[in-house]
């Protein structure tokens, strides 16, 4: 979709001429003032806005207006015969000056904008899925009975209260303190690396490694573990998934979390 702020009608019909046989055929709205935009940026989201230029002591109010309400829609401004190419104004915005004097060049620059406007919203969208996914991950993590932890760098990110359990951890923050090698016995710790390293750089879960742990207190558990790609507050990481082998120290926190939900 794209609006038109129908101030001149020469602006207006070149405009429409442009667009009406573009391959993405956008929906034209006209408004004749500034003062009703807001609601159609805030519901519809249009791909472009095409507007008379403004004086320079607006043009903050309306990068401001755009970034607050619709931050992919963008500011076209049409001219007689000045050019200027696309600029990142605040906060992401993005504008550019058009002019009416050349109609072959105008034409192709706007299905340009109108395609690359296009990608910028779908990109969105698709960063919004992955937020809801990351989000209902994060929730899943937390109510479950398996020990759990993001990983990176070599360091704890996050960990369930399971994990922080059968670790002998007293809070998440200990935890975050703590080296993830730190928990490894010393002669499988090469082997976790190795196996770290390659997950690291994959976007698949990782075989399952039988291998010995230590608590925070030096008790051994054998676990078998997994590394599964995660993503942790927009980052790549690795969640660690252990299952504990030696059901002692394991159903003793479990016993804990029951005691203390």
């Amino acid at each position: 979709m794209c609006v038109v702020i129908d101030q001149n009608t020469e602006v207006t019909a070149s405009v429409e001429t442009t667009l009406r046989p573009s391959d993405l055929s956008p929906e034209l709205e006209f408004i004749t003032t500034s003062h009703s935009l807001v609601p159609i940026l805030q519901e519809k989201k249009p791909h472009i806005l095409f507007s008379p230029q403004v004086r320079s002591n607006k043009l903050r109010a309306w990068m401001d207006m755009l970034q607050r309400h619709s931050p992919d829609t963008l500011l076209v401004w049409i001219s007689r015969d000045h050019w200027q190419g696309l600029t990142s104004w605040h906060m992401g915005v993005e504008s550019c000056t058009l002019p009416l004097a050349d109609s072959d060049y105008f034409s192709q620059y706007v299905d340009f904008l109108l395609h690359y406007s296009t990608v910028k919203q779908e990109f969105r969208h698709c960063k919004h899925l992955l937020g809801v996914a990351e989000l209902r991950c994060h929730w899943l993590v937390d109510y479950s009975w398996e020990p759990i932890a993001y990983i990176g760098k070599g360091m704890h990110l996050y960990a369930n209260h399971a994990y922080i359990s059968v670790f002998g951890f007293e809070s998440l923050a200990e935890a975050r303190s703590v080296p993830v090698e730190y928990l490894v016995d010393v002669t499988e710790r090469p082997t976790f690396a190795a196996m770290t390293q390659a997950a690291g750089s994959s976007n698949k879960p990782s075989s399952r490694l039988l291998t010995t742990l230590r608590t925070l207190q030096g008790t051994p558990l054998r676990a078998e573990i997994r590394f599964i790609p995660a993503v942790l507050k927009s980052q790549r990481c690795l969640q660690l998934h252990v299952k504990p082998l030696d059901r002692q120290p394991y159903n003793a926190s479990l016993q804990k979390r029951a005691e203390n939900p």
